[in-house]
């Protein structure tokens, strides 16, 4: 039997049109107008769908333009961005870390297993949100917020190489748990450059402490125990504790470093400025040194972008906006114009497709070429993505 074809005009499908895991609303079709899935079907997964919009997806032009009009829908007591914030998730886990880590008993292990599920559901409601946050949201202690910040890279690197769900569980339990013998240590150095020998001592110990301490709270998940005790481990042998090498390192845990040094490199420190997100990154691929496996670094690199959301950058066509969302192009994120070249914010943020030779980045820019107090999250609310077109898209 030959493939279906759309009988009448079509129209793209853009983000936002349809949702994950959810039966589509309507035949979809390729540019050629051979149907490609159909009514009732599921896409299962954001990621998929980001890619499958990536290649391109037509509808009936009249199906799709009813899509459009359709009210957005919101649980009962709920406002449209209380139900779809993942900034105010990861807030709230930034708030509820500490006092997990500061736990001495049984409720150590329940709370990290509960902050583990509650980020990995911020994670899989929109992961472009969830990386934009790393850039963000800086309010919460360093050690807070760069274990929230490795965890959610975390997920989204072995979420995107479809590992199992439960070495991710145990990868993100591991990343928010990592440190727990050095919470105070952390703020300490945050503030200074050089480390005391008695400072030294403690940072070597540290991963052997946290599974002490995981394993006297109960934790018995023998992956979650094993990334953390190798956490610091090194491609080339060069890490601590137990100098592991290669493929004796177990992935999570390779994951997670790379997560790690990449998080701590785009962190401003009260001695120094952060280091622009473009330039860690390819420092990540290029100067990495020994100490990182290069396909672990390149996974990290693809899966979250060169310009990763929450990146300010400047456009070919000379407007100043964020990167609001990943595609398959590492080097070609999609933006939301904030400024014009004409230096006004621009009306709707408009959405552009930086694949496009006129709306190519030029260059990462620093955060303070945005309007003073622009609250950049906005960026991400969904009624934007409802006022979108194709044309500008």
């Amino acid at each position: 039997m030959p493939p279906l074809e759309a009988a009448g005009p079509r129209d793209q499908l853009i983000p936002g049109d349809l949702t994950p895991g959810e039966p589509l609303p309507l035949d979809v079709f390729d540019r050629k107008g051979v149907m490609l899935l159909a009514r009732g079907q599921i896409v299962r997964s954001e990621r998929q769908l980001e890619r499958l919009l990536e290649i391109g997806l037509w509808g009936d032009a009249a199906e799709v333009a009813a899509l459009r009009d359709r009210p957005i829908a919101v649980e009962a007591g709920e406002s449209e961005r209380q139900q779809v914030s993942v900034f105010e998730q990861l807030s709230a886990l930034r708030r509820d870390l500490a006092p997990v880590l500061a736990d001495t008993g049984p409720g150590l292990a329940d709370g990290i297993r509960q902050i583990t599920a509650r980020l990995r559901r911020a994670v899989a409601l929109d992961a472009n949100a969830a990386i934009a946050s790393i850039q963000w949201l800086r309010t919460a202690p360093y050690a807070i917020r760069q274990s929230i910040n490795v965890a959610v890279l975390s997920e989204v690197v072995l979420d995107g190489q479809e590992a199992d769900i439960a070495i991710r569980e145990s990868a993100v339990a591991a990343a928010l748990s990592m440190n727990v013998c050095i919470v105070e240590l952390q703020e300490v150095l945050y503030h200074v450059k050089d480390m005391m020998p008695e400072q030294k001592s403690a940072v070597a110990r540290h991963p052997q402490c946290a599974v002490e301490r995981l394993r006297a709270a109960g934790v018995e998940d023998i992956p979650w125990l094993r990334a953390v005790a190798e956490h610091h481990e090194a491609h080339d042998g060069s890490g601590y504790p137990r100098k592991l090498a290669g493929s004796a390192i177990g992935l999570p845990a390779q994951v997670i470093s790379v997560a790690d040094k990449f998080c701590a490199t785009i962190a401003e420190r009260a001695y120094r400025t952060a280091v622009p997100v473009s330039v860690a990154l390819r420092r990540l691929l290029t100067a990495s040194g020994p100490t990182m496996d290069p396909l672990v670094a390149a996974r990290l690199a693809r899966e979250i972008g060169i310009y990763p959301p929450g990146t300010v950058v400047k456009l070919r066509s000379g407007d100043i906006g964020v990167a609001v969302k990943r595609t398959l192009d590492p080097n070609c994120p999609v933006v939301r114009v904030v400024l014009g070249k004409d230096g006004l914010i621009a009306p709707g943020f408009t959405k552009r497709l930086t694949s496009r030779e006129m709306f190519a980045v030029v260059e990462e820019v620093p955060a303070d070429a945005l309007p003073p107090g622009f609250d950049v999250l906005t960026l991400w609310h969904p009624s934007l993505d409802r006022g979108d077109s194709p044309e500008t898209a």
